[in-house]
């Protein structure tokens, strides 16, 4: 089995009974970026718990874990595909103020959208009176 140099890492802080608070602060992650891995090393060992990523990895260890040659960030979003869906942006400082945007420029497209939807239909609605 393969693990990335920084799965590795976050699983030996897991296996030393460390946080993700800790973890991140550590590593100098973000705690955002430290479950993206968590969930990365839970689909990887095909467990649902940090204690199940905990008794894989210690056992992985005894069975001749071994390092990925990949880059940490592709190695991980190959391995399982969750970390390329989420932006980098998300994993700065103040990631609520970026989804907070995000939903508030949705939430606008989706007003727009369904302002321009209404004065069609009250167009449509007034030619069809018009040569009715």
């Amino acid at each position: 089995m393969q693990l990335t140099q920084r799965q590795c890492e976050v699983a030996d802080r897991l296996l030393a009974g460390m946080t993700i608070a800790a973890i991140a602060e550590d590593l100098n992650l973000t705690e955002s970026r430290v479950n993206q891995i968590i969930r990365a090393l839970k689909n990887r060992f095909e467990v649902d718990t940090q204690a199940g990523i905990v008794a894989a990895y210690q056992k992985a260890l005894e069975t001749g874990l071994t390092h990925s040659e990949a880059p940490d960030d592709q190695g991980e979003a190959a391995g399982t595909g969750d970390e390329s869906l989420v932006p980098e942006v998300l994993n700065a400082p103040h990631p609520i103020l970026y989804r907070l945007v995000a939903i508030c420029v949705a939430a606008l497209m989706l007003a727009i959208t369904f302002m321009a939807l209404t004065q069609f239909a009250v167009t449509l609605n007034d030619a069809l009176s018009a040569n009715g």
